[in-house]
């Protein structure tokens, strides 16, 4: 069975409160990962500057904490954006700014987002754009020793890379060494896919699992979804899965109060590991 150290926690629901307050709540949880969202009130994140990481990595390190992953708000960044446009090159850069910040921090994972997709582009078009820029962020992180993930998405993010096969072809394509993947339990669960499924295709290519509860209305603390969580956790160990999980609730469902959202996270948690 998992312990419970390889479950980061995530700033992305203090997004009202100061990051020394998230790191207070994690150690009082006993929480010791982090998957850390790089957005504001905590960092900022652009592509014209290089992003300054001291103060947060100053209070990491005075609570011996570790970065497992370093998860960037797509903003108006795009995978998709047109070739040789603004958007284009911001979006290079900006990713080229999170990579350095993750190598800054001690981390080596990158988890992408996927918005930012014109949904009235036809679909080879917007998946020609994602190939070369995925293309370019993962030789920048290559030389990095950084590893990019690749998660899927719901159809209201966007129109492509949202099911295992999207991914596995995307990622057979790029064919970089820098490139993984992001196993997303809501997302499989919405679309209708299985982790055995996931792990049947992509095995090793899986280096992170976001594992929260959820439905059709998004992330969920565990037991206020409908997801059968503990069955999920006993999935992943029967497929061998040795890597981190990621307890990152997108959305703001929790922003008031989140050490009590952490807590009753925690709490199934524990439970489910005995």
């Amino acid at each position: 069975m998992f312990e419970k150290n390889v479950f980061a926690g995530s700033n992305s629901q203090y997004i009202r409160f100061p990051f020394g307050d998230f790191i207070a709540a994690q150690k009082k949880l006993g929480i010791s990962r982090v998957d850390l969202v790089g957005a504001v009130p905590h960092l900022w994140c652009d592509h014209i500057s290089p992003i300054r990481t001291e103060e947060v990595k100053r209070l990491l390190e005075d609570e011996e904490m570790e970065v497992t992953v370093f998860s960037p708000k797509a903003y108006r960044y795009s995978i998709y954006a047109e070739p040789e446009t603004v958007q284009a090159f911001a979006t290079l850069n900006y990713y080229r700014n999170c990579i350095n910040a993750a190598v800054e921090l001690g981390c080596r994972t990158v988890a992408l987002p996927l918005e930012g997709a014109c949904f009235d582009q036809p679909r080879d078009r917007l998946w020609n754009n994602a190939v070369q820029m995925l293309e370019a962020i993962c030789g920048i992180a290559g030389q990095q020793g950084i590893t990019v993930l690749l998660p899927s998405v719901t159809e209201e993010v966007s129109p492509i890379l949202t099911s295992l096969r999207d991914v596995k072809e995307m990622a057979e394509q790029i064919g970089s060494g820098a490139l993984a993947v992001l196993l997303d339990i809501p997302v499989i669960s919405v679309q209708g896919e299985t982790i055995s499924q996931w792990f049947a295709q992509l095995g090793g290519k899986i280096k992170l699992v976001r594992f929260a509860d959820g439905n059709y209305n998004g992330y969920r603390v565990w037991g206020e979804g409908c997801l059968p969580c503990e069955r999920f956790l006993k999935e992943l160990e029967n497929s061998g899965y040795d890597g981190m999980f990621s307890l990152q609730i997108p959305g703001e469902k929790y922003v008031d109060a989140p050490y009590d959202a952490d807590k009753r996270n925690l709490g199934s948690l524990e439970r489910f590991l005995g």
